[in-house]
């Protein structure tokens, strides 16, 4: 099977070859690590590990340049593309990482005044087309990638603020949702335009956090649900899988979003107590799962733990089809480059049908 493929077979819900291998982000400071242990220093780690998909990444910001306003040795301060500002320390492992100093919406009349920067020219960079080319020719599966309508509009007015909004101002948060929606399919519609062929649609939404989901079932269905109707039945009209995306503890929100049309989850972050072994005995029949591989457990170097850890849930999440290989969120300089390169080595092994 080609990548693409085995990656569409998976996400049909069937079994291909061998269950596909992913993984979303390495951090800087663990490619640092890892040029020091083994991976060459002219390596792209997506292609060194021969990863079955890509996700091509749309800005779905208000598009306005980025400008550093403050620099010190610990920090930078920058006007985000959004308009807000944040100070982002340079050590990237820091507990504090980025500090949100403000955002640019906390009115109606703000986002009226500056809706409009929502338009769909300019999103795809010369960097998106590249990639999309280079991928494509290596026969890999190819997911156009956005912030779903809530987290890109909650990241221009805030947690507390938005999450208030919904009972001050409910009407702004329609709109707000609305408009990123217009956005997301109009992006599309212009990479599709431009001969930009894409496989599936991931969407990143931050929705939940360790304890569970910031948004009661009853907000989601009133508010959001909506809006996943709508994006899912686009791009299962145009026979796109469609992959949500939410750290934390997701699992109040996964009847809803079933409902709502998504065709996969993902990461499954395990410190918060998701455990794709027993979602895949509630929801298999229904839904693919790409994560839920412990980075604890990576980064602990425990050759045997490592290798039960990908051993009992491959073995059952793989079942029938609907699995992808990843870990439950990103990949910190805690692990070793050896360790992962055994992950992936057992990954293999283990997912073989």
């Amino acid at each position: 099977m080609t990548p693409r493929e085995r990656v569409r077979t998976a996400l049909d819900l069937k079994a291909p070859d061998r269950a596909p291998i992913y993984e979303s982000f390495f951090w800087a400071t663990t490619l640092e690590r890892w040029r020091g242990e083994g991976l060459p220093a002219d390596a792209d780690p997506y292609e060194y590990f021969g990863f079955d998909l890509r996700r091509l990444s749309v800005d779905t910001s208000f598009g306005f340049r980025e400008q550093v306003l403050e620099e010190t040795d610990e920090h930078v301060v920058v006007r985000t593309t959004d308009g807000g500002i944040d100070r982002r320390f340079k050590q990237e492992a820091s507990e504090r990482g980025v500090q949100h100093l403000s955002y640019p919406i906390e009115t109606f009349e703000d986002w009226v005044r500056l809706r409009d920067h929502l338009r769909p020219e300019g999103r795809l960079t010369e960097w998106h087309i590249g990639r999309h080319a280079r991928c494509l020719k290596a026969g890999l599966f190819l997911f156009y990638d956005s912030r779903e309508p809530f987290w890109a509009a909650l990241n221009k007015v805030g947690y507390e603020k938005f999450l208030m909004k919904f009972y001050l101002e409910p009407e702004l948060i329609r709109d707000m949702l609305d408009a990123h929606e217009r956005l997301v399919i109009g992006t599309f519609e212009r990479a599709q335009r431009q001969g930009l062929r894409y496989d599936g649609a991931y969407f990143r939404s931050d929705i939940a956090t360790v304890k569970g989901p910031i948004l009661s079932p009853s907000m989601y269905r009133e508010f959001i649900l909506p809006c996943h109707r709508r994006l899912c039945a686009y791009f299962r009209d145009r026979g796109m899988p469609i992959m949500l995306h939410c750290d934390g503890n997701f699992n109040e929100l996964i009847p809803l979003a079933i409902e709502a049309g998504f065709t996969a989850i993902t990461p499954m972050e395990a410190r918060t107590g998701m455990d794709v072994r027993v979602l895949k005995k509630q929801y298999g029949d229904r839904l693919a799962f790409m994560g839920n591989i412990d980075v604890d457990v990576m980064s602990a170097g425990d050759r045997a733990a490592i290798q039960e850890e990908v051993r009992s849930k491959t073995l059952i999440a793989k079942q029938g089809g609907g699995f992808i290989f990843h870990s439950d969120g990103s990949i910190p300089p805690t692990v070793s480059f050896q360790d992962f390169c055994y992950v992936i080595d057992i990954a293999r092994e283990y997912g073989r049908y």
